[in-house]
């Protein structure tokens, strides 16, 4: 396997919905991504909706991560093992849903390579956007052009995350305080 793309079970339109009007981008649609796997692509989950799955009350959140991977697997005919944490956002109990649906794995985001030490339902993972070139990409299949996830996670991950969690417990959204 040369990669992953992680993919969302419940955009028909094919579009990152999930981001502002201005800023979203083309999804590749059922055909195309069914033809990953030919190309060395492994084809994962990526939650139903695209939400901060840990803010989500638990039972809500378990069923995002199961129904997205039945949901693609009936979608696409293609066995969907792993799973990607939306907005690299987890918690114990959401990384618990995971490996109760069944997955073989969980990526958070973290922008760097994994290390053999890692949880494997808390790998890092690298973002690849529209402005990441080919070139980029082959780079980093080679296992260059990135950094080697710490051990342990970083102090501003943890900020990040209270910081979160306490604005949407005040009814802010989640999405402007990530």
């Amino acid at each position: 396997i040369g990669g992953t793309m992680y993919v969302c079970a419940d955009y028909p339109s094919y579009r990152s919905d999930w981001l502002a009007p201005s800023m979203r981008r083309p999804l590749l649609d059922d055909a195309a991504t069914r033809a990953l796997p030919d190309a060395g692509i492994e084809v994962g989950s990526h939650a139903e909706h695209h939400t901060h799955l840990d803010l989500l009350p638990p039972a809500v959140a378990a069923g995002e991560i199961r129904r997205s991977r039945l949901m693609l697997q009936d979608r696409l005919q293609l066995p969907i093992d792993s799973f990607a944490y939306p907005h690299g956002s987890y918690a114990a109990r959401t990384r618990d849903a995971v490996v109760r649906a069944g997955y073989s794995s969980g990526c958070a985001v973290r922008n760097a390579f994994s290390h053999s030490d890692d949880d494997r339902f808390a790998l890092a993972r690298i973002t690849i956007t529209d402005d990441v070139t080919p070139e980029q990409v082959a780079s980093l299949l080679a296992g260059h052009g990135a950094r080697i996830a710490p051990q342990r996670e970083l102090l501003r991950t943890k900020l990040g995350r209270a910081r979160r969690r306490w604005h949407a417990a005040r009814g802010g959204t989640h999405e402007a305080a990530a």
